[in-house]
């Protein structure tokens, strides 16, 4: 049974699941492919990407907590013009939507990437990916400009402090 996820119009995203990883779970649509029966799933969320190339973090990146580790990668990229030049074959290939993580950092480097996420026929939604620390009037600015910037549906995924 499939699940409209959003409302009908011209990008609507269908889901014959709703089980998604978390973004990047599956890197840019290419890890674990042989080991996991991707038609079990609904839909892949690439590792975040965002308009801009981003370099790694630097300095202390692990933090030893009596829970586990602590990591902060500073979410290095080649840039969203690479990552679809690169991963668009796959994604076309994949037997499930795919799902490119934004990481939103400004209005304006949103909008020039979900102009570019719109021209890509192998993407079938767009998840922004908000920073922690966000206030709500800037996280209201990246999803309007977002979705008034594109025809794909738009999934955001907030803080986990104020989800």
């Amino acid at each position: 049974m499939a699940i409209a996820v959003t409302r009908p119009g011209k990008s609507q995203l269908v889901l014959d699941n709703p089980v998604m990883p978390a973004a990047g779970t599956f890197g840019y649509g290419n890890l674990y492919r042989d080991m996991v029966n991707m038609t079990k799933l609904g839909a892949i969320v690439t590792n975040p990407a965002t308009y801009y190339p981003r370099k790694p973090a630097k300095g202390v990146r692990t933090v030893p907590l009596a829970s586990g580790v602590l990591v902060h990668t500073g979410l290095p990229n080649p840039g969203a013009s690479k990552v679809i030049r690169r991963w668009r074959d796959t994604w076309t290939a994949l037997p499930i939507p795919t799902i490119f993580h934004l990481a939103a950092t400004n209005t304006d480097e949103v909008r020039k990437a979900v102009e570019i996420i719109d021209t890509v026929d192998a993407i079938a939604a767009v998840e922004l990916g908000l920073p922690d620390d966000i206030s709500y009037n800037e996280a209201a600015a990246l999803t309007e400009t977002a979705v008034r910037h594109t025809e794909r549906p738009v999934l955001v995924r907030l803080p986990m402090s104020d989800a």
